[in-house]
C-alpha cells in the first residue's frame, strides 16, 4: 500500500538524519556543526510527525478494510441463504410439476374411459327426445348436441359433461311429471303455425291456433304429428282445457280426446 511505502521512506530518512547527526557530533565541534545538528533535529521532528500521521491513516484504512470484509461476509451469508431458499423453491416446483404430470396422466386415462360412455348416454337420451312427444324438440336436442361438440373439441371434461347430462335427464323427468301451456310452432294441415299448446306430461299435446283450429298430437307410422279435431264435442273438451289452464286451473277431472299412441287399426278420424 502507498501509506506503508511512505512510512518506510520516512523511517529511512530518520535513520539517515541520525547517522548525519552522529557524524557531525563526533567529527566537528564548531558553530556550523551545531546549526546543522539543529536543522537535522527539526527535520527529524517533522518526519516523526509525518510518520505518526501516516500511521493514523494506516489504522483508518485497516478499520475501513475490516468493515468492508465484514460487509462482504454478511452479503455472502445472505446470498447463501437466498440460494438455499431458491433451491428449496425449485425442489417444491419440481415436486408440484411431477404431481401435476401424474394427475394429468390420470385425467387422460379417465377421459379415455369415460368419454365413450358419456357420448353413448347422450345418444340414448337424444334418441328418446327425437322419438318422443314433439314438444320443443329442437331446443331440447340443441343442448345435447352442444355437449357432444364440447366433448369432441375437448372443451368439457367427461365428468362435467355427465353432470350436465344428468341435469337434462332430470329436466326430462320433470316434463313427464308436469303439465303446462306453452307456445310453439306446429305443423297442421301441411302448414307451420305458431300456436298455443297444452302438454299433458309427455304423453299428449293439444293445440289451439289463432284462427280457431283445434288439434292434438298423434303417433302414427312410428312418428308424431298433429291433426285437426273436427268432432265438436272433442273440440269443446279441448277448448275447456285451454280455458282452465289460462285461469291457472290445472287440477281436476278433464275429459279429453284420446291422444295416446295407438295401433294403426285403432285410429279413428276426428279423435
Amino acid at each position: 500500500m502507498n501509506i506503508k511505502k511512505s512510512i518506510r521512506q520516512s523511517r529511512l530518512a530518520i535513520l539517515s538524519i541520525l547517522a548525519g547527526s552522529l557524524t557531525v557530533a563526533f567529527g566537528n565541534s564548531d558553530a556550523s556543526a551545531a546549526s546543522s545538528a539543529m536543522k537535522m533535529a527539526e527535520r527529524l521532528a517533522q518526519l516523526r510527525k509525518e510518520v505518526d500521521g501516516l500511521s493514523g491513516d494506516l489504522e483508518e484504512k485497516k478499520e475501513e478494510l475490516k468493515g468492508r470484509i465484514r460487509s462482504y461476509a454478511t452479503q455472502k451469508a445472505e446470498l447463501e441463504a437466498e440460494l438455499q431458499r431458491a433451491k428449496m423453491r425449485m425442489a417444491q416446483l419440481q415436486e408440484s410439476h411431477a404431481k401435476r404430470v401424474e394427475k394429468l396422466s390420470e385425467e387422460d386415462n379417465q377421459i379415455a374411459v369415460l368419454t365413450p360412455a358419456v357420448l353413448e348416454s347422450i345418444g340414448i337420451l337424444k334418441k328418446k327426445v327425437q322419438q318422443g312427444l314433439p314438444f320443443k324438440r329442437e331446443e331440447r336436442t340443441a343442448e345435447l348436441d352442444r355437449l357432444i361438440r364440447q366433448i369432441d373439441e375437448k372443451l368439457l371434461h367427461p365428468v362435467n359433461a355427465f353432470a350436465r347430462l344428468w341435469d337434462q335427464t332430470e329436466d326430462e323427468f320433470r316434463l313427464a311429471r308436469e303439465s303446462g301451456m306453452y307456445r310453439q310452432v306446429v305443423t297442421m294441415d301441411g302448414r307451420e303455425v305458431l300456436a298455443d299448446v297444452v302438454r299433458i306430461g309427455m304423453v299428449a299435446m293439444y293445440v289451439q291456433t289463432k284462427d280457431g283450429k283445434i288439434g292434438k298430437s298423434i303417433y302414427r307410422d312410428n312418428e308424431w304429428s298433429f291433426e285437426t279435431i273436427k268432432n265438436q264435442e272433442a273440440r269443446n273438451q279441448v277448448v275447456y282445457l285451454f280455458d282452465s289452464f289460462k285461469k291457472q286451473i290445472r287440477t281436476g277431472l278433464f275429459e279429453l280426446p284420446n291422444a295416446l299412441p295407438v295401433s294403426k287399426s285403432q285410429l279413428t278420424e276426428n279423435k
